[in-house]
């Protein structure tokens, strides 16, 4: 099929938009009123990690596809699903302050955290592992090998933890590894 990659990139970047407006706008709320709401620091350094997540992705979904001369169906598909996918962990997460109960992000981190890293868990190996093998860059194993499942493993633990000590060491070790895996490349 004769498709630009910067037609798919295009509408692949609304989904994108519109998932970090959401983001944006309900951390406008949260600073807002900070006083209204009670605050979770765990939920905090998530948050950053979605954030940071959110430029991973952008770069990494250049970086798999960018090259691709001959598009198929599937691969927009494919495409589209992980950009949807992105969208609704961001949805999910970030919640408006008229839909939080009790004002309450401990509160709102938990009642939603077994949806929210279970699709974190497809998100990051669809990204790292399935589109590298989906259009021949690299075979299954090569795919693991170059990008060990760490991060989802991590959030695949965190979707039965239900110890909040566990929720906070990993949340801070996930977020600072990404941080400094930003700082160096």
């Amino acid at each position: 099929m004769e498709i630009s990659f910067n037609y798919i990139s295009t509408f692949v970047s609304l989904i994108y938009g519109l998932a970090m407006a959401h983001a944006l706008t309900c951390i406008a709320e949260y600073i807002q009123n900070f006083k209204k709401i009670k605050n979770y620091w765990v939920w905090w350094i998530w948050a950053i990690f979605l954030l940071l997540l959110s430029n991973g992705f952008w770069i990494s979904l250049y970086h798999i596809w960018h090259d691709l001369e001959s598009w198929k169906v599937s691969y927009i598909v494919f495409i589209t699903f992980e950009s949807c996918l992105f969208y609704l962990i961001y949805y999910i997460f970030f919640n408006h302050l008229k839909d939080m109960s009790d004002n309450d992000l401990k509160k709102e981190f938990y009642e939603n955290k077994t949806l929210f890293f279970s699709l974190l868990v497809v998100a990051m190996i669809c990204m790292l592992n399935i589109s590298d093998i989906i259009i021949g860059k690299l075979s299954i194993y090569e795919s693991f090998y170059k990008f060990p499942p760490y991060p989802a493993l991590v959030a695949f633990i965190l979707i039965f933890t239900k110890n909040h000590k566990i929720h906070a060491i990993l949340a801070t070790l996930l977020t600072g590894f990404a941080l400094i895996d930003f700082l160096l490349n």
